[in-house]
């Protein structure tokens, strides 16, 4: 379920579910690129970016490869939940940074 997610952290959700936790003095994420994404549970995700700039930015998510939602986001913020409004089995986002540069996330899959 959490397949890719170490790949752009040192982080790690609890079992169960419970909060993300990061360890920023001991990870690599202060100067790597990257945007991700995990379940938090069936009715939202959470989506988590280190670009090293500021900002307005795109982020898209998409639903079984399908575009579900676009919407603006802060890049400074660094992170934000998304309501899923259904079940689904595969979603990654998409971070559109100034410029048109894009980043994408890890694929999640969930029941």
């Amino acid at each position: 379920m959490f397949e890719g997610w170490k790949i752009y952290t040192s982080g790690y959700m609890k079992e169960g579910g419970g909060p993300l936790q990061l360890d920023f003095e001991t990870s690599l994420l202060k100067r790597v690129e990257f945007v991700a994404v995990i379940p938090v549970n069936k009715s939202q995700c959470f989506a988590y970016w280190n670009v090293g700039q500021e900002g307005k930015a795109r982020l898209q998510l998409f639903v079984e490869d399908e575009l579900v939602k676009d919407f603006d986001v802060e890049l400074s913020s660094t992170c934000c939940y998304i309501p899923l409004e259904a079940s689904f089995k595969k979603v990654y986002v998409e971070l559109i940074l100034p410029g048109g540069r894009s980043l994408r996330s890890n694929t999640i899959t969930c029941p």
